[in-house]
């Protein structure tokens, strides 16, 4: 008799529970990470808005104010004094000096109802129009007392940022009657975004993040109903993840242009390798290779055809090796491989093999063209049983000497 199985009301009760606390708290947890995320970029915004101002600042600090024409919109300013604050050129213009205060608060003028304001303000303001707000006031206060460098927020409609002004030695000339020294924060620059204008770049992001959790629910509820298919589904997303690690392992591990190992892997395996020769007392060679005149192929065929060249002088030479040969980029052109229970003869002979085959290659640039390579090679044993670094030293020393002796050949490093 085939029986029925099915969930107890109760049963389906807890489930239903269950999926609504997993699926609520995920819900929870995107949402406050979208968030976390808004403000974050409103700190960023923050930064650049901020610094484009106070450069614009200091600029005119370090000059010493700037004049311009007097006019409705730009009118003396009674709270600036300074000697030849207004003057008259030549043809009859009246100018009147503009300091960083007085430029930023008409900046701001300029700025008002746009996607960014600004507003310059003090505990001690010269202006009444710079007097703090509350929210303004707060972040003064903990400038003052060192707990904060930096405030922002969502305060009602709008996000909210705020950086401190330190007083330095071209803005003293107009704060120092307020008992300002070189250093002293003598206030603050609030910038304000509308929150429409913020919350617009992850709204969409949101409802994404609401939808898939909707999605969520329902898959977890019918998973949760049939054993079955959640051990099949959960097994197949543990393959998923170890098949992901398992890329994001072997992207780390090798170099982004030539697919070989980076030098970090690379050095990891031959230290290992290192170790095993002299616990066994096996041989182990060293191969150092150099792409001569390299800078000279970027130079007149371009850096694509420079990319090419590695990428298919990295095959060519990994076509030439043995399986347990192990072939690495050391940096730019350079190559090392290391050989494990070679000699140096047979070292050697894989050296010139390599070299005949990097030969053999052509290249379609500027004009048609070959490689050659130089290559060193060292073998520990017949050094003396050289250590991990000795023997890559004797390796490179050996390139050298390929290279003094007109590239395009091995050289076999000997015992001193």
């Amino acid at each position: 008799m085939k029986k029925n199985y099915r969930l107890s009301p109760l049963n389906l009760i807890w489930l239903t529970l269950l999926c609504l606390a997993v699926v609520g708290f995920s819900l929870w947890f995107n949402l406050r990470s979208l968030e976390q995320a808004t403000l974050q970029m409103v700190n960023i915004k923050g930064q650049t808005v901020f610094h484009l101002i106070q450069t614009t600042r200091l600029w005119n600090a370090r000059h010493g104010g700037v004049y311009v024409p007097i006019t409705d919109e730009t009118p003396a300013n009674p709270l600036l004094e300074v000697d030849e604050r207004d003057i008259v050129t030549p043809k009859g213009i009246a100018l009147t000096m503009v300091n960083p205060a007085y430029m930023t608060r008409q900046i701001g003028e300029l700025l008002k109802g746009s996607d960014v304001e600004i507003h310059l303000t003090s505990l001690k303001p010269l202006n009444e129009n710079n007097a703090a707000d509350t929210w303004e006031r707060a972040a003064l206060i903990a400038f003052e007392n060192e707990s904060a460098k930096v405030k922002y927020g969502l305060v009602n409609d709008h996000y909210r940022y705020m950086e401190p002004l330190v007083a330095e030695k071209p803005c003293l000339e107009c704060h120092r009657k307020q008992g300002y020294r070189e250093g002293d924060i003598r206030g603050g620059l609030s910038l304000s975004f509308p929150r429409a204008d913020i919350d617009g770049l992850v709204s969409g992001m949101k409802e994404n993040v609401k939808k898939a959790h909707v999605g969520l629910f329902f898959s977890l509820w019918i998973l949760g109903y049939l054993v079955n298919l959640v051990f099949l589904r959960l097994k197949s997303n543990l393959h998923s993840a170890a098949v992901k690690e398992q890329q994001l392992s072997n992207l780390a591990m090798t170099d982004d242009l030539t697919g070989i190992l980076n030098r970090r892997s690379l050095m990891q395996a031959y230290e290992q390798a290192v170790s095993l020769a002299e616990r066994r007392d096996w041989p182990l060679a060293v191969l150092m290779l150099d792409i001569d005149h390299f800078k000279k192929i970027n130079d007149k065929h371009g850096h694509l055809m420079g990319d090419e060249v590695l990428v298919r002088f990295a095959r060519s030479v990994s076509a030439t090796l043995r399986d347990s040969d192990v072939m690495g980029r050391y940096g730019g052109e350079e190559f090392l491989i290391f050989m494990q229970d070679e000699d140096s003869h047979g070292a050697f002979s894989a050296a010139e093999r390599i070299r005949k085959a990097v030969g053999d290659m052509r290249f379609e640039g500027a004009a048609p063209f070959s490689i050659h390579v130089s290559i060193g090679v060292a073998e520990r044993t017949q050094l003396g049983c050289a250590s991990a670094e000795e023997l890559i030293k004797a390796a490179d020393e050996a390139l050298y000497q390929a290279k003094n002796n007109g590239r395009n050949q091995t050289c076999l490093a000997e015992a001193s």
